[in-house]
């Protein structure tokens, strides 16, 4: 980040494009918001007035994802987390100066993983992620949405949040039906037994109906991913994805990607749902774009199919921890993370309960 914008500053570049992967794309975010914070300190260009673009092009699953999220993270090296880069407002992207480019044909999506190999899985399984885990952190992201939405207090948002709130349960819903539907098609195509999973195959070709959704669920889950202190509407807190990463990569979890670290929190995920009533809220909550009999059918499939019938299709949290650390400690470091970022998470219980089902604990 700091050579790009000693690049930036030397060059008087006024725009800036960002291509490839998610981290890429993070770069690119990050430099054209500092970029902004700097032309309004210098110039006193308003928002209204910046005519500094941003232009996403992502080349990867990671790259779709992070192209529609908000914000990015960044490695500070002295914390040993990944943060959001303190800034002040303008830190967020202003949707006028932002275009994401998004071409199917020019997302790489690899299909060449064995995963009963120990070779490639040491060396590849959880380095690069499958169709299968973007689609599995995509239901992660989701499904942990819709616990901070009921958090939310009906009485406390205005209008104008109603609105983006009932946008929201949109994405959600769309998220949930693609990234399934494209599951089940895999699942479908190559087997469903533990020992015939779809990663088994060297040589899968990958429907392009299914990476067209695969790419449209990532958009709508990337507009769901809450960073929980910039300027979050409804104030919405800190997605626990963003917040686990955020505190323990690379720390703790030194191994594989975000995508799949992600995708291996989806068993505790669907765990914090256990003692929710998910029939209380369909009475105490009417809005018509609240789907709560797909919330409720997409739980219980994965459940069935996903949790008991292909777990092997989902990448362990404990293959990518490096160590034995307590849930407790892990648990005490997002506290301590999201103090030092200033971010509203959810409680510590389902903090640990996320990271003990996930970790077989």
């Amino acid at each position: 980040v700091d050579q790009s914008l000693d690049i930036i500053r030397r060059t008087g570049v006024d725009h800036i494009i960002g291509v490839g992967n998610g981290a890429a794309i993070d770069l690119a975010k990050i430099c054209h918001s500092y970029m902004t914070v700097e032309g309004k300190e210098c110039d006193g260009v308003d928002d209204k007035n910046n005519h500094q673009q941003l232009i996403l092009v992502p080349s990867t699953l990671g790259g779709v994802l992070a192209s529609t999220s908000k914000h990015g993270l960044v490695l500070d090296v002295e914390e040993e987390a990944l943060i959001v880069p303190q800034m002040n407002s303008a830190g967020t992207i202003n949707s006028r100066n932002l275009n994401v480019l998004v071409d199917q044909k020019s997302i790489s999506i690899p299909t060449w993983i064995n995963q009963h190999n120990h070779l490639n899985r040491t060396s590849n399984r959880f380095n690069v992620p499958t169709i299968t885990d973007a689609m599995l952190a995509s239901l992660v992201i989701a499904l942990d949405f819709q616990l901070a939405l009921w958090s939310v207090d009906d009485l406390m948002i205005d209008e104008e949040e109603i609105i983006l709130m009932q946008q929201h349960q949109k994405s959600l819903n769309q998220s949930l039906l693609l990234s399934i539907s494209c599951l089940k098609h895999l699942l479908r195509d190559e087997g469903t037994n533990a020992d015939d999973t779809i990663l088994d195959k060297s040589n899968i070709v990958i429907d392009q109906k299914v990476k067209k959704d695969a790419i449209e669920a990532l958009i709508h889950s990337g507009s769901l991913l809450s960073f929980g202190n910039l300027h979050s509407p409804m104030n919405l807190r800190r997605n626990i994805s963003l917040a686990l990463s955020s505190a323990l990569l690379p720390k703790y979890f030194p191994h594989g990607n975000w995508m799949t670290f992600t995708a291996s929190l989806l068993p505790g995920v669907i765990e914090g749902f256990a003692d929710i009533d998910i029939d209380k809220y369909k009475t105490l909550r009417q809005d018509k774009e609240s789907n709560f009999d797909l919330l409720s059918s997409s739980i219980e499939w994965m459940k069935e199919d996903m949790l008991i019938k292909n777990s092997g299709n989902i990448p362990s949290l404990s293959a990518l921890v490096e160590g034995t650390p307590d849930v407790t400690e892990l648990v005490q470091q997002v506290e301590d993370n999201g103090a030092f970022l200033d971010c509203e998470d959810c409680d510590s219980d389902l903090l640990e309960l996320v990271l003990g089902f996930s970790l077989n604990r």
